[in-house]
C-alpha cells in the first residue's frame, strides 16, 4: 500500500520535481541518471550529474522502476519478483582443473603423461633406463625407448610403441638389440666355450604400468612376453619379461 502511495504521489508532482530520470531500486534507493538504453538484461546509464563520466549497468531484476524526466513511469519488478529465472540469472563458471580437462576420465587419472623408468627387462635394454609418453584417454597408446647394459653383453637399446584399451594394462612390440648366449664346440679336441652376442630382435609383451600421485606420480612396472631373434645362424622365440620402477609427470 506504501508503493502505491509513493507510486502516486510520485504521478501527480509530475514535471514539478522530474528533470531527470530516476531509477528506484527494489529497496527503495533512488539513482538520479540519464538512462541511455534499456535491455532484457540491463538498463544502461549515466549519472546526472556526471554525464561525462562512464557509463554504468544495473540489472533489470535489481530496479523496481524508472521514472523519466518527462513523467512517464515503467513498471520492472516487485519485490517478490527480484529474482531473475533461471534461464537467465548469471551461471557460474568453472575453471577446469587438471581432473576435469578429460571429461571422461575419472577424477585423479591423467591419461596422457611422460615417464620415466629404471629397471630389468627387454624394455629397459638390459638393466637400464626407459622413457615413455602416453597419449590418450581411457583407451590410449604411448612410445618408449629405453638403453641398458647386461652383464655378459654391450649396452643395449630398444624402442617400441604400446596400446592402452583400458588405462594402464598395454600391449607393446618392440624392436631392439638383444644379448643372446651362444656356445662354441670343438668335439676333435673337446673343447667349448660360452660366448655372448647381441642380435637384433622382436618383442611382443604384455603388462601395466601402475602409478599413482596428482601431480607427480610413482608407481612400478610388469610385463610378460617373447623375444623372437635372428641371423643366419640364430632363429628362436625366448621368454621375455619387463620389471622397474617409474617416475610420471
Amino acid at each position: 500500500m506504501k508503493r502505491i502511495l509513493f507510486l502516486i504521489l510520485i504521478v501527480l508532482s509530475g514535471n514539478l520535481i522530474f528533470a531527470q530520470d530516476i531509477i528506484v531500486k527494489s529497496n527503495g534507493d533512488e539513482i538520479e541518471t540519464k538512462i541511455i538504453e534499456i535491455t532484457d538484461q540491463t538498463i544502461k546509464y549515466k549519472e546526472y550529474d556526471f554525464q561525462d563520466g562512464p557509463l554504468r549497468n544495473i540489472s533489470i531484476w535489481q530496479v523496481y522502476m524508472v521514472i523519466y524526466e518527462n513523467g512517464r513511469t515503467e513498471m520492472f519488478t516487485s519485490p517478490e519478483d527480484q529474482a531473475p529465472p533461471e534461464d537467465q540469472a548469471p551461471q557460474e563458471v568453472q575453471t577446469p582443473t587438471e581432473e576435469t580437462k578429460n571429461e571422461d576420465l575419472p577424477s585423479g587419472y591423467k591419461g596422457t603423461y611422460f615417464m620415466l623408468g629404471t629397471g630389468v627387462g627387454r624394455s629397459y635394454g638390459g638393466v637400464g633406463l626407459r622413457a615413455q609418453g602416453r597419449f590418450g584417454g581411457n583407451i590410449g597408446f604411448g612410445l618408449h625407448a629405453g638403453v641398458g647394459y647386461s652383464p655378459n653383453a654391450p649396452v643395449l637399446a630398444t624402442v617400441g610403441i604400446k596400446f592402452f584399451p583400458w588405462r594402464d594394462l598395454y600391449f607393446n612390440a618392440q624392436y631392439g638389440l638383444v644379448g643372446v648366449e651362444s656356445t662354441y664346440v670343438d668335439s676333435y679336441y673337446y673343447y667349448y666355450e660360452n660366448n655372448y652376442e647381441v642380435l637384433q630382435g622382436s618383442s611382443f609383451l604384455t603388462g601395466v604400468d601402475l602409478h599413482w600421485g596428482s601431480v607427480v606420480g610413482f608407481g612400478f612396472n610388469v610385463a610378460i612376453g617373447v623375444t623372437h631373434y635372428s641371423d643366419a645362424y640364430y632363429d628362436d622365440w625366448v621368454p621375455a619379461a619387463d620389471i622397474g620402477f617409474l617416475v610420471r609427470f
